[in-house]
């Protein structure tokens, strides 16, 4: 048995219901970061807490997948995890495989139309599976494609659904999706603290009888720790990971230093999500011994009360680690970019225009993080700013806010320090212990 599975085993023994016991009860839907419960039991943790989620016999798994990570190897469904040396690995079922892809019901004719012309459909609202369905195009009034589907075969060959003698390539030219995958996964694959799900089911004596699973594996950020050491959690977008490879570098040996394993977006987004991102910081092993976040340059055009509401509601969540905190400054958009004008009319900053972070986004950040004297901060911004005639000359005369080399390793090197400065500062979690 591998390490780890044993718990399953336990649930699929103890918990397992009869066939149609789902159907009992009130609709109920929860998502957030599975973990155990006890030896018998799962949970699906978020910002409300721990929900308890059982398995029925009829209880379907199934894989949320960002369409550029389907990849194309026959067979096999290789997830890579970002920011992880990880993969996680889904076997194909042989045989054919089918596909419905839902759209519109008032762009349903016309969208056939231009696919038709283009030969092409994109991967938006796409369910793969096993289970033979009867072929069908869009109408107004069935708004959705069916056929057979067949994976990517190298860049030259990419997936495609047949429907009838029509076969359309399915592609993602720009944007992102998420697809579901059916009968890949089973409850073997619903492993805790690395695995983030969506459940939909019914509830029963308090706690959610699992009709589906949609599963979206997010790596075990403690697989790799030196246990030795303390444990940093990154939050932020892509500048965050911009300067992700540099900050490892500079803390190499000293500190374990994770990112959650996406872009974290908008502040708003990070109120939804810091929970999953946080993970089960109880438990022994994975508690955070400092925490560094920023939300800025998503929030460009956002609205003060907004963006601060949403601030507010990340940093009542990260104190609870008891982490040592530090907010990061947004870095500055550069003149290339456009001067930020006035709030709009509706008090919505200017968007991604030069000056924007300086004038309204990292003040009204500074505004909550000043409330909390134990927050240090990272100013980032600030040192983009003074090296302005040196490092960041050419950065400043550009129209791309992201940094790339020396730049970006030069923001690394400042966190890092700030980092230590930090973990000197008092005791962690860990030190606690």
């Amino acid at each position: 048995m591998r390490k780890g599975a044993w718990w399953i085993l336990a649930l699929a023994a103890r918990l397992a219901l009869p066939a149609g016991a789902a159907t009992q009860g009130e609709a109920a839907e929860v998502a957030g970061l599975m973990t155990p419960l006890g030896e018998t039991s799962v949970s699906i943790l978020n910002a409300a807490g721990r929900t308890e989620v059982r398995w029925a016999d009829k209880t379907k798994v199934v894989l949320s997948i960002n369409w550029r990570q389907l990849g194309d190897v026959p067979g096999v469904i290789r997830h890579p995890i970002l920011f992880l040396e990880q993969v996680v690995e889904y076997k194909v079922p042989p045989g054919a495989m089918y596909a419905v892809k839902t759209v519109r019901p008032r762009e349903a004719e016309a969208g056939l139309k231009a696919a038709r012309e283009a030969r092409e459909i994109t991967a938006f609202n796409l369910r793969i599976q096993a289970a033979p369905v009867p072929d069908h195009l869009p109408t107004k009034d069935e708004p959705f494609y069916a056929g057979r589907f067949a994976f990517a075969r190298g860049r030259g060959k990419p997936a495609t659904l047949t429907v009838g003698e029509q076969t359309f390539a399915v592609r993602m030219r720009r944007g992102q999706a998420w697809v579901l995958v059916c009968d890949v996964a089973t409850i073997r694959d619903c492993k805790p603290y690395v695995t983030k799900a969506r459940v939909t089911g019914r509830k029963i004596d308090g706690a959610i009888v699992a009709d589906e699973v949609r599963i979206s594996p997010v790596g075990d950020q403690a697989a790799a720790d030196d246990p030795k050491l303390p444990r940093m959690l990154v939050i932020g977008d892509s500048i965050s990971i911009n300067y992700l490879r540099p900050l490892r570098e500079a803390l190499k040996g000293k500190v374990n230093v994770h990112h959650p394993p996406t872009n974290c977006g908008r502040s708003a987004g990070g109120a939804r999500n810091v929970a999953v991102w946080m993970g089960d910081y109880r438990a022994k092993g994975r508690q955070w011994d400092v925490i560094s976040f920023n939300f800025g340059h998503w929030d460009s055009g956002n609205t003060k009360p907004a963006y601060q509401k949403s601030l507010k509601t990340v940093v009542a969540a990260l104190k609870k680690t008891g982490a040592k905190l530090i907010w990061v400054t947004t870095c500055p958009v550069p003149d290339g970019c456009g001067k930020a004008g006035e709030l709009g009319a509706s008090g919505k900053a200017p968007g991604r225009k030069a000056g924007v972070m300086a004038r309204y986004v990292n003040p009204w950040a500074l505004e909550v993080m000043k409330r909390h004297g134990e927050i240090a901060v990272c100013d980032q911004w600030q040192l983009v700013r003074d090296n302005a005639g040196g490092l960041y000359t050419d950065w400043w005369k550009g129209d791309n806010v992201h940094f790339r080399g020396p730049t970006a390793e030069a923001l690394g090197r400042l966190l890092a320090r700030r980092a230590l400065e930090a973990l000197q500062a008092g005791r962690t979690p860990r030190q606690r212990e």
